[in-house]
């Protein structure tokens, strides 16, 4: 954790004190007239601290991360502000990269044949809230690289970004995608086996390209929000989309869609 993420709680605890113990009237003054500028106060310096320069913005850092006979890769990222960019390897298919604007922590464990890394932000959410985060220097930026010659399963989740995911070269065997006020686009790779796709987006557009010859199930619901299916390729029952070939189809997807507030649209990838 922040030392100054420490010191500012510690702060608003202190005023959030005295307020409760003037609320309760054990104080020999009145402090309710005070409180909020005080809040006030505190903010503006909080701003004018990040502004001035006095934190020092967390340098670029890379990571790589080759299999070392793992059979399979489980990653949950989860990415704030900024631009991510998601795709699979081509330098080196069986090595997972990333390089990232500003400094970011991971986590990595290696057994049974599996490979499992978690990325998060550097900073903690109270200082990526801050004014100065938003900042072209501060921002977020991620190239994230997925090995391509193993089976991936990816648990991603973006706020206010522009996010993009171009899993046309991954052996993807299941995706879960949660996004808040982004816009973010999908590119699926063919599909081997039954491969599930959940995505849930709140304020968000999304758009989610399969593969032309893909047999996909598709179940979408939009509370607030709308969803549009390529007519081409998509058949609708009420809430649910298909392909054509779906009966037959031993390689499909099975997705999920939950929309509040924003969009989503199936096309192809090559619309």
């Amino acid at each position: 954790m922040r030392r100054s993420a420490v010191y500012w709680g510690i702060g608003l605890i202190g005023v959030g004190l005295l307020w409760l113990v003037d609320n309760l009237g054990l104080l020999p003054f009145d402090l309710s007239g005070v409180v909020f500028p005080i809040l006030l106060i505190l903010a503006g310096i909080w701003v004018i601290w990040g502004l001035s320069g006095s934190r020092r913005s967390a340098g670029a850092t890379a990571l790589r991360a080759p299999l070392e006979g793992a059979s399979s890769l489980e990653l949950d990222l989860r990415h704030m502000g900024g631009r991510l960019r998601l795709d699979g390897s081509s330098a080196e298919p069986d090595v997972f990269t990333a390089q990232f604007a500003t400094a970011a922590r991971h986590e990595m464990v290696r057994g049974g044949g599996m490979l499992k890394l978690r990325l998060y932000p550097a900073d903690d959410w109270a200082i990526l809230a801050a004014p100065w985060a938003w900042q072209p220097g501060n921002l977020p930026h991620w190239a994230v690289h997925v090995p391509t010659t193993v089976p991936a399963r990816l648990q991603v989740q973006t706020h206010a970004a522009e996010a993009a995911l171009d899993l046309s070269a991954v052996q993807l065997s299941g995706l879960h995608l949660r996004t808040n006020a982004s816009s973010c686009v999908v590119s699926l790779p063919s599909p081997h086996g039954v491969v599930p796709v959940r995505i849930e987006g709140n304020a968000t557009a999304i758009r989610i390209r399969f593969d032309p010859a893909a047999a996909a199930q598709i179940t979408a619901h939009a509370d607030l929000g709308t969803i549009h299916a390529d007519p081409g390729r998509f058949s609708q029952v009420g809430p649910v989309y298909t392909t054509a070939d779906l009966d037959r189809a031993v390689d499909r997807y099975e997705v999920t869609i939950s929309v509040r507030a924003g969009s989503a649209e199936l096309t192809v990838a090559d619309a």
